[in-house]
């Protein structure tokens, strides 16, 4: 049937009947029109690290130096972890979405405010892709254990963080606090 015997059997019948066919009609013709699925071939994550490493550009992207982004990817672990059968499934054999990719959409969409279509041409998914993988990655950051943040409720709390910290940091240079003198 094509399109005019379709508007001659709209002005056959009645009412109902016209928005039945019209329906159907409408139907068909969103089908036809989906767009094909497009390739997104994947980041090459070493090449893309090496660039970086030769700009000195690893800490500004990713706002952490790069062992600190390694460390990351493995605590997060499970909760970034993409079925790879199910990721390849769906990108027309492109590779699949890795834990690597998780962390390195989270942090761009939130460190330097790329928009999910920056993260998705960069990291080489589409744009739905693009959203779902931030998400995921913001997700696994809140709810992971090793990663929240305790407020201190009590001063013995405040002194105990603050003596961790000291001691975390390289030289008291965390809590020092420069002074200038006019002598």
């Amino acid at each position: 049937m094509d399109d005019g015997d379709l508007a001659r059997k709209l002005m056959e019948f009645d009412d109902d009947d016209d928005e039945i066919l019209l329906y159907h009609y409408n139907k068909r013709n969103r089908e036809q029109t989906r767009a094909p699925k497009q390739k997104h071939p994947r980041i090459d994550w070493p090449a893309h690290v090496q660039r970086l490493r030769g700009m000195e550009k690893f800490p500004q992207r990713y706002r952490m130096a790069e062992g600190s982004f390694y460390k990351l990817v493995d605590i997060l672990g499970d909760a970034i972890k993409i079925d790879p059968k199910q990721s390849m499934r769906s990108t027309s054999g492109d590779g699949p979405i890795t834990p690597i990719m998780v962390v390195a959409a989270g942090l761009r969409s939130l460190g330097i405010a790329d928009s999910p279509a920056t993260i998705a041409d960069v990291l080489g998914v589409d744009d739905s892709s693009s959203m779902r993988i931030i998400e995921k990655s913001l997700d696994a950051v809140v709810t992971n254990k090793e990663l929240t943040i305790k407020i201190p409720r009590t001063n013995e709390e405040s002194k105990k963080c603050a003596d961790g910290w000291d001691e975390l940091s390289t030289a008291f240079v965390f809590g020092a606090c420069p002074t200038t003198s006019r002598e």
